[in-house]
């Protein structure tokens, strides 16, 4: 999908393909699972209202500022293979600035891939 912006507020967003926009918004009560690519030249905005975990298992991507609300954010991929042992899906969050609104203290909580010029986090109940 591409269009000059995208603006989306429903139910549980997954995602499997490419997404790319000036400036995307993402809203929903529940998770979004992102296996594809999200990419803005602007800002990227993806809001579970803190109702819902953020789960990125390949690029989330904004020229501009990347914004997340959620309870948590999960980048750093799922187990898989025969044990489950091995880890797939590790996620790359990349962002002129990251701006958190989570339960998770840290930055670094995400797991995964990480390139910011700046961050601010915070910390939300």
């Amino acid at each position: 999908m591409k269009a000059a912006d995208i603006t989306t507020d429903h139910g549980v967003v997954s995602n499997n393909g490419t997404i790319n926009a000036k400036n995307i918004s993402i809203t929903t009560n529940s998770d979004i699972t992102n296996e594809g690519q999200i990419s803005s030249t602007g800002d990227l905005t993806l809001n579970t209202k803190n109702k819902g975990t953020i789960y990125n298992y390949s690029t989330l991507s904004a020229g501009g500022n990347m914004t997340l609300t959620a309870t948590k954010v999960v980048n750093g991929g799922k187990s898989c293979g025969i044990l489950g042992l091995a880890k797939c899906g590790v996620g790359t969050l990349t962002a002129d600035k990251l701006v958190l609104n989570s339960s998770q203290k840290y930055v670094s909580d995400m797991g995964g891939k990480q390139y910011f010029k700046s961050t601010e986090v915070n910390t939300v109940k």
